[in-house]
Order: structure tokens, then sequence, then C-alpha cells
């Protein structure tokens, strides 16, 4: 990796990244909080790699567009990012399409999605949380009017919101 100290984001995008990588990644940067953005899309990372990361998550006070489409993160790794989003006050774009979160992973997320107010795009699009998943999601959007695009398949689900432009991919 080469040293990003100084730079404001972070390009790992399909670099075949695994778990023991995010494992190095978080131990290496953990104690840089100036990224705003940090890209791991098209990887290998699964809910462990998620694991070792939620505590760079929590403590970033910069952070605020984080890319991890096209990973395997599933249900648990859903549950780890949706753990950080209680503490992390700063994202405002996760994008996690195509991670097989399934229902259990869309209910997590819209579980903590119910307080936190600094999220503005979430992107889940192929995730396969099927209707009830969407309905979790839609029903934390009364309570949470910061969120303007929630992405699933092609459909934006605060269309209904005058706040809010879906656009489901």
């Amino acid at each position: 990796m080469a040293d990003q100290k100084s730079s404001q984001w972070l390009d790992l995008s399909d670099e075949h990244l695994n778990d023991q990588d995010m494992k190095i990644l978080a131990e290496k940067y953990h104690e840089i909080t100036t990224f705003t953005e940090i890209n791991l899309s098209k990887n290998e990372i699964s809910s462990k790699g998620i694991k070792c990361l939620v505590d760079l998550l929590q403590n970033s006070k910069e952070l605020s567009v984080l890319l991890l489409g096209n990973n395997r993160i599933g249900f648990t790794g859903a549950q780890y990012l949706s753990q950080a989003l209680e503490k992390n006050k700063t994202l405002t774009t996760l994008s996690l399409q195509q991670n097989h979160i399934g229902l259990k992973g869309a209910k997590y997320l819209a579980d903590a999605l119910h307080d936190n107010k600094t999220l503005t795009v979430l992107s889940l699009s192929g995730n396969r949380f099927g209707p009830k998943g969407v309905r979790d999601l839609t029903n934390t959007l009364d309570a949470n009017t910061s969120l303007t695009n929630v992405l699933v398949n092609g459909m934006n689900l605060c269309r209904n919101r005058r706040t809010c432009n879906i656009n489901v991919n």
C-alpha cells in the first residue's frame, strides 16, 4: 500500500483484497482519521473483514463516503456495519450493492438507520432481501428524514418524500 497519510481518499477497489488485508488495513490506518472517502468495492471482503474495519469506522471523524459494493459481507457484515453506524456521525454515503446481505442484513441496517441522522445515500441494489426487507427500510424512512436516496434495484425508496430521490439500480 502506498503511503496515503496526507490523502483525503483511499481507493483500493478491484484489488482482490480479502479479510486478512482488511485486518492489515485497520491496523496500519487505525490512527488515521483524515480520509473522507474509502473505496473497497469489487474485492473479496466478508463479514470478518468488515469486523476489522468497525473500530476504524466508529472512530473516524472525517469519513463521509464508504464504498463496499460487490464484496461478500453477508448479513453478519451488515450487522457489524450497523453497529458502526450507531456511533459514526460523519458518514453520508454508504454503498453496499451486491453483498448478499439478505433480509436479516436489511433489518440490521433499518434498525441502525432509525436514529442515524448523517447518512443521506444508501445503495443496496442486488442484495435479495425481498418485499419484507424493503418494508423494513421504508418504515425507517418515517423516522429518518436525512436519508435522501435509498437505492434498491432501480428504485429509490424515498420517492414518496419531498426530501428523497429514490433510484434503484
